[in-house]
């Protein structure tokens, strides 16, 4: 996990797209607690705002942006590889609206 960084530092010249159950600008919460490909542990019952994300076939890597606090921007990056994250990209209803 990467952040926080101001708001746009990280997606400024994206487009806001959806990625599965994410719809930009929409609050989710976490509900099953999980580590990224960082080591970094996404906790149960954090709420986050889901900007947009970005995928790297090269490496098979998925990197989703979300805001905790509207100000910031934190990059949860996944990597869809052998037994890395692979089941954690399967099963994102680890999230649910908020």
């Amino acid at each position: 996990m990467f952040g926080p960084k101001e708001k746009g530092f990280l997606t400024n010249d994206m487009s806001k797209k959806n990625y599965g159950i994410f719809i930009p600008n929409e609050k989710y919460k976490i509900i099953k607690e999980f580590n990224d490909y960082d080591g970094d542990t996404v906790k149960f019952g954090d709420e986050w705002e889901y900007i947009t994300y970005s995928f790297l076939p090269y490496d098979s890597g998925l990197t989703l942006f979300f805001s905790k606090n509207g100000r910031d921007e934190w990059q949860i990056r996944l990597r869809d590889h052998k037994n890395d994250q692979t089941k954690i990209i399967n099963n994102l209803n680890h999230c649910c609206p908020v």
